[in-house]
């Protein structure tokens, strides 16, 4: 059996894929294999793929967004481990080889390393898993929801039928935090090994508003019944955690950039609705002042204020 499958979903990739391919293919780790998915690309995209065929998997389908891409990844992985690598990021040459190794050393289900955001070429420190409590299951449920910079055993997916909600953003949101019901241990490697490169267009900075912003409100409903329906009631305080980062902080920002009141409501109802105690969680007391000011003004509609705020992210 292989022991990683490297998944990279693709798409109108053409000027920036084969940076990602050269840091794949680069690695101080031998037994891995690499599978692009072509999300039904309309640029040259596949011309760049083909130049290396004899040396990755590439599977072509029609345009369906990142989460079907990592689906369809999942289902040809061969490896006892899995990785997702973004087409417009790479990796440091030692990526694979250190969550390898701590993976066996450790008898970890999941590895989390730290990354560097890219951004105007200055490399930026991000810890990929916050620190919350003394527990890093609970932890990783509670960090970002990305799946990059992390190596998952692919059991996790395949035995507990996990998958990426399709034609849909924040898909990761609605499985990555479910993985944790299922592990017993998470390791965690504090080193910068995935570089993740942000630019203009991404759909968390874009500059013109996009109803696909609104997907939030179907991620939520689904994450919430997919925890109770997995677990009962045994995460429903990470769930409201994640309620309040992911509506009422994340999303009313974004809602706020384009001073959309009607959507900043819905997500402060749907919040206040769902848990109307969320103001006594124990991990938003962890928070920096800023979130919870954001929160605060929020849940107060302080809407002059939230607009001046989601400019200054």
């Amino acid at each position: 059996m292989i022991k990683v499958s490297v998944i990279v979903p693709a798409y109108n990739e053409e000027k920036r894929i084969e940076r990602c391919l050269k840091s794949l293919l680069n690695q101080t780790y031998n037994d891995y294999e690499i599978i692009v998915v072509n999300d039904g690309s309309t640029d040259d995209t596949m011309k760049v793929l083909s130049k290396y065929k004899n040396k990755i998997t590439i599977i072509d389908k029609k345009n369906g967004g990142q989460g079907s891409a990592r689906n369809l990844g999942i289902k040809k992985a061969k490896g006892k481990y899995l990785t997702f690598v973004d087409s417009d990021d790479y990796i440091a040459p030692n990526m694979l080889e250190e969550l390898v190794e701590t993976a066996e050393k450790k008898m970890s289900d999941i590895v989390v390393c730290d990354i560097f955001k890219v951004i105007d070429d200055k490399n930026i420190y991000y810890n990929n898993l916050t620190n919350f409590t003394n527990d890093n299951v609970i932890n990783f449920m509670l960090s970002h929801p990305g799946p990059v910079a992390r190596l998952y055993k692919k059991s996790l997916f395949i035995k507990n039928n996990l998958s990426f909600i399709e034609n849909a953003i924040y898909e990761d949101l609605g499985v990555i935090p479910l993985l944790g019901i299922y592990v017993k241990n998470v390791s965690y490697v504090n080193k910068p090994l995935y570089y993740y490169v942000i630019r203009s267009g991404s759909s968390m900075i874009q500059e013109k508003y996009s109803a696909k912003l609104e997907d939030i409100f179907i991620i939520c409903e689904h994450l919430k019944n997919e925890f109770i329906k997995r677990s009962g009631n045994r995460y429903l305080e990470v769930l409201e955690y994640l309620y309040i980062e992911h509506l009422l902080y994340s999303a009313v920002l974004r809602f706020a950039k384009f001073h959309k009141k009607d959507m900043i409501n819905k997500c402060v109802d749907i919040l206040k609705t769902t848990f109307p105690h969320y103001k006594k969680n124990r991990y938003l007391k962890v928070k920096s002042v800023k979130f919870k000011l954001v929160c605060f003004f929020a849940s107060h509609k302080c809407y002059k204020i939230l607009f001046k705020l989601s400019n200054m992210r």
